[in-house]
């Protein structure tokens, strides 16, 4: 598989996403070749560590209007990773760039699975019991019931796939677990659920998001943008919280060593660089888009996901669901 990378993505861009060269190089990953776009100065730099380069003249900023960006910025390295992607000479695309542009290029140049009515970013979320798949978490802020219901199929198709659950369990974030609450929009896309052959729960509230009751919780984009970042923010407080502790413990030493132990567990379960990134599901064709703080550990997971998601075609398994 051919994974182009987005050098000029993450917030300390080309830092990590060269140190994920490096990385790379001297761990390869199973099935993977790496197709690294940049601006000219990188060339020399990345040809050297023996990769092959694709120059882009533009880079899209974190605070750029998507939409602007995508009209003016052609040549960008998001631009060209699309273009790359449409014409079949890399298998996936990998970028920690502007969301916004990521998925205005995306739409523009790949386009959507046939019957699917709105692509969705999906993201593996930690619970208790591991993982659940969370989507949208950011591309359709104004889901549909119809929207919402094809989220579910698309998300129990990742699960299955890549997260290896047979039969996955669905929820529906919703204020109640009642199938009369919430929005019209809520409850079409509980009875579009329901008369499904997805294996549907019903409704999960927020208090039981993280219990690990189900595998796939659907919910529209502004929701799941709003709980990813919440979440990301919480995970940092507790792990300043717990450093507190253990200064608090070694001052008073006492269990010092266990309460890094417990550290480093919690704060594996929460951190994003473990699943590396989210997928953008209902396009023709393969981008994970990474987080923007993004280190090289978690690029290099990111660019894992890509590979397993390209070798499954999760595409085509979605058109096949969906398509007419």
């Amino acid at each position: 598989m051919r994974i182009g990378l987005d050098l000029h993505g993450t917030d300390f861009a080309p830092k990590a996403e060269l140190e994920t060269l490096r990385m790379l190089k001297l761990e390869p990953m199973e099935g993977g070749d790496i197709v690294p776009i940049g601006k000219v100065g990188l060339e020399s730099e990345v040809r050297a560590l023996g990769y092959p380069f694709v120059i882009a003249e533009d880079v899209v900023g974190m605070h750029e209007i998507p939409s602007v960006a995508v009209r003016r910025k052609p040549r960008s390295t998001i631009g060209i990773g699309m273009e790359l992607l449409k014409r079949g000479e890399i298998d996936a695309f990998v970028s920690a760039g502007n969301t916004g542009a990521v998925f205005g290029f995306a739409r523009l140049i790949l386009g959507k699975v046939e019957g699917v009515s709105r692509p969705g970013i999906g993201v593996p979320f930690p619970s208790e019991q591991g993982y659940f798949f969370l989507i949208d978490v950011g591309a359709n802020i104004n889901a549909t019931g119809v929207d919402l219901y094809q989220y579910g199929v698309m998300g129990s198709i990742f699960t299955q796939q890549i997260m290896g659950v047979k039969r996955p369990k669905v929820g529906l974030l919703n204020i109640g677990e009642e199938y009369t609450k919430g929005s019209d929009t809520m409850r079409k896309a509980y009875s579009l659920l329901r008369d499904s052959d997805l294996n549907f729960i019903g409704n999960i509230e927020g208090d039981d998001l993280m219990k690990g009751h189900c595998d796939v919780v659907v919910t529209n984009g502004f929701v799941g943008n709003t709980l990813l970042k919440f979440a990301e923010g919480f995970a940092a407080t507790v792990s300043n919280l717990f450093h507190q502790a253990i200064e608090s413990a070694l001052r008073r030493k006492v269990g010092g060593i266990f309460i890094r132990s417990a550290l480093s567990e919690v704060k594996s379960k929460l951190d994003y660089e473990e699943y590396g990134g989210g997928v953008m599901l209902g396009l023709s064709r393969m981008v994970v888009l990474a987080h923007g703080r993004s280190s090289a550990v978690a690029l290099k997971n990111a660019i894992g996901l890509a590979i397993r998601s390209s070798k499954v075609d999760l595409p085509g398994l979605i058109s096949e669901a969906l398509g007419s």
